[in-house]
């Protein structure tokens, strides 16, 4: 039997905070995404379409680095509004829908690359759309 050591832990307690501080599955998330032009960058916070910065408010980024962390596969809207607003109330699919309509206008071109999948979710796609 194992006792606890000087600041109370046990092993389980041991296990869990490791487990805790572990990567996910599948490795740490990418810091950088690109698809064609666009690039996001999570390290320096950035999305570049060609290059040239695209000016997204922070809310915009996160959506779209979280739709983007998903490299090409279809993001449900709820996982996308627990990721934003820590959950889906019932309104989130509109606020949703104005968020990504509002990525796209500052995307120019590479906004192809970003998908409606009806009554799903988001995806981004390295096919034009």
């Amino acid at each position: 039997m194992a006792l606890p050591g000087p600041g109370g832990n046990g092993p389980g307690e041991a296990m869990a905070k490791n487990a805790a501080d572990s990567p996910p599955p599948g490795g740490p998330p990418e810091a950088r995404i690109a698809v064609g032009d666009l690039v996001v960058d999570r390290d320096r916070f950035r999305v570049t379409v060609a290059d040239d910065p695209a000016p997204l408010t922070y809310m915009e980024f996160e959506a779209l680095h979280v739709i983007a962390e998903a490299r090409g596969r279809v993001v449900a809207y709820d996982r996308i509004a627990e990721a934003l607003w820590g959950g889906a109330d019932d309104d989130y699919r509109a606020r949703l829908a104005v968020l990504v309509s509002r990525i796209r206008s500052k995307l120019g071109p590479a906004a192809q690359h970003l998908e409606n999948v009806r009554q799903v979710g988001y995806r981004l796609s390295t096919a034009p759309a």
